[in-house]
């Protein structure tokens, strides 16, 4: 890079940073989806599976996610979100991808699973839009982008906040968004979420 930033936050003296918000009860904000799951297994989606059965055929299972498969997603998972969160996601990309359309070096994604190592496991989120800067060829098909294998740093990740994201968007991911240096997180709440 050019030493330029990949963009400007915006800061308002009136909204505090997150680093340095008052500490509050999040456990608060996030209901036991314990009740929904009872209701509806399918509560946070589906992953399709081929099983082989004893007698050799094969037969396509339809497995529940649990919570933690929304850390680790795969790409045949189905995780159903509202039209909102969509709208947002969408909204949210589209302008990203307009101001770095003349970048060719600056990539944003949606929905891309971002893969990183730790000890014998890939692992690793797929943020609603994430910017990253530094790829090579960043129009061509991807089903993740290999963090550490292929250049390019993640610059900003922007998730969009649901009742039942709340522990994931707020908590959960922090860590592993600090583990591959992401520099700008923003969570992004609708009105009635």
């Amino acid at each position: 890079m050019d030493g330029r930033t990949v963009f400007e936050p915006v800061r308002r003296p009136d909204v505090v940073p997150a680093s340095t918000a008052p500490e509050r009860d999040v456990a608060e904000l996030f209901d036991d989806p314990s009740d929904e799951l009872e209701d509806d297994p399918y509560y946070y989606g589906w992953r399709d599976q081929w099983e082989t059965s004893p007698d050799g055929s094969e037969k396509l299972r339809r497995i529940p996610l649990r919570y933690e498969d929304l850390l680790d997603p795969q790409e045949e998972d189905f995780v159903a979100e509202s039209t909102i969160h969509h709208s947002v996601g969408d909204y949210v990309a589209q302008v990203l991808k307009q101001r770095y359309k003349d970048e060719p070096t600056i990539a944003v994604w949606s929905n891309l699973k971002i893969c990183f190592e730790i000890p014998g496991l890939t692992t690793g989120p797929g943020p609603d839009v994430c910017v990253v800067a530094g790829v090579e060829d960043r129009d061509r098909e991807r089903t993740s982008f290999r963090f550490g294998e292929e250049p390019g740093k993640v610059r900003l990740v922007v998730e969009v906040v649901s009742q039942k994201s709340l522990r994931k968007d707020y908590e959960d991911l922090l860590p592993i968004y600090a583990r591959l240096g992401v520099e700008e997180y923003v969570a992004i709440r609708p009105r009635g979420f």
